[in-house]
């Protein structure tokens, strides 16, 4: 029961803390693109893409591990 309650609980707090999220950053490329231009907001996506696909990558699965040990 605590465990459903947790992921309920999760599951609450990152859909209400999306929104901050996005407003930080929307900000943040705005400045880019007024700065640097529009290009340089291409490459920061395209960084942040080659991060989020190496850490898929690297991180192994767990679903068969045994925490108990």
């Amino acid at each position: 029961m605590l465990a459903t309650l947790l992921a309920f609980v999760t599951f609450a707090v990152s859909f209400l803390a999306r929104p901050f999220g996005s407003l930080l950053l929307d900000g943040q490329n705005a400045a880019l693109v007024m700065n640097f231009g529009i290009q340089t907001l291409g490459w920061y996506l395209g960084a942040m893409a080659v991060i989020a696909l190496v850490a898929l990558v690297f991180f192994r699965e767990s679903k068969d591990v045994d925490f108990e040990q």
